[in-house]
């Protein structure tokens, strides 16, 4: 399996876990899962998490482990019900700093 196909309409899936799919990449339309509180992704082979991740502003758990991410998407901070991140198993070189507040 290479591909994670999403419904285009808003969804009030609030859990989302698929460890151990052999998923290379997750869809830039997971940003439409507004009511999504866990995401587990564990132990595939995704490269990269889709910017539009932080648009899933309910998320308060994150799982990423085992994968071979090298870096976090940009914004990831502005996530802030998240309490629970792991990322351990990656290769993550850049993590992309907030913007300095004004």
């Amino acid at each position: 399996m290479e591909d994670v196909a999403l419904n285009a309409h808003p969804s009030p899936l609030q859990a989302l876990t698929v460890p151990v799919n052999l998923l290379d990449r997750l869809p830039d339309e997971i940003g439409m899962l507004a009511s999504l509180r866990t995401l587990d992704v564990s132990d595939n082979r995704l490269a990269a998490l889709p910017a539009a991740l932080v648009q899933c502003a309910a998320l308060t758990s994150l799982n990423a482990s085992k994968n071979a991410l090298q870096t976090l998407p940009e914004g990831l901070a502005r996530l802030v019900r998240l309490e629970r991140l792991a990322m351990s198993g990656n290769k993550i070189f850049s993590v992309h700093a907030p913007a300095p507040r004004p």
